[in-house]
């Protein structure tokens, strides 16, 4: 029996991605809808920001954010009246990950979520 290599990546280029999303004062609403996508992109080692993504996201199932939601995550129900669509969101941020060559690309990175 073969031991198994084991190599540690050393990543040089960090997404940090934190959704904000539909919401309720106790039981969530269903479904949950994303209604902020936000990204960071971090060079490592040192944490130097390299560049950032936003966009507010059209809620579909639930286009009236409860007074909750709002307190919570600052995000009014006119920020996001008019916001693409989930499709079109994640689509803009596809593009913006292989325009930082992080899809594709030779050091692809890491995606993290908080």
């Amino acid at each position: 029996m073969r031991a198994k290599s084991h190599t540690k990546k050393v990543y040089e280029r960090l997404v940090i991605l934190d959704f904000e999303a539909t919401c309720n004062q106790g039981k969530a609403p269903d479904p949950q809808e994303i209604i902020e996508f936000p990204s960071v992109l971090i060079e490592l080692p040192g944490g130097h920001v390299v560049d950032e993504f936003s966009t507010f996201v059209r809620p579909v199932h639930h286009p009236q954010l409860t007074e909750f939601c709002t307190e919570l995550t600052s995000i009014r129900s006119e920020d996001v009246a008019d916001a693409p669509t989930f499709t079109d969101a994640l689509d803009a941020h596809v593009a913006w990950l292989e325009g930082h060559r992080l899809i594709g690309g030779d050091d692809p990175g890491v995606i993290v979520t908080c």
